[in-house]
């Protein structure tokens, strides 16, 4: 590929919490993973999809799946926004602090706005 496979980052923001985030396409399977760590407590959760023949049973006698309930949820937001001329959220200011963010992280800068 000609771009990284993976990227961890760690982030410290202003009050004080901080963060690893670590993305990557090193698994050709679509899996959300998350883990919070805290100063008492962690907790963990992961999803992942049914294989792929079961998906494809799923759609074809409901519909959909659960896996991709979310992102149908929001296309459907979306969607709904640009009929109704609404203010889609997040917006589109708060995509771009995101990439202002992830540029930031790429160029190794300490404060994050």
């Amino acid at each position: 590929m000609p771009f990284e496979d993976s990227a961890i980052c760690l982030a410290k923001f202003e009050n004080n919490t901080k963060a690893i985030i670590t993305v990557g396409w090193f698994s050709q399977d679509y899996q959300l993973n998350i883990q919070l760590y805290g100063t008492v407590k962690t907790i963990q959760s992961q999803h992942k999809p049914l294989n792929k023949l079961l998906a494809a049973i799923q759609m074809l006698t409901i519909g959909s799946t659960k896996f991709y309930n979310a992102h149908k949820a929001e296309l459907q937001h979306f969607v709904n926004c640009l009929i109704k001329d609404k203010q889609p959220t997040p917006t589109g200011e708060d995509g771009l602090k995101d990439l202002e963010a992830i540029e930031k992280a790429y160029k190794n800068q300490i404060n994050i706005d």
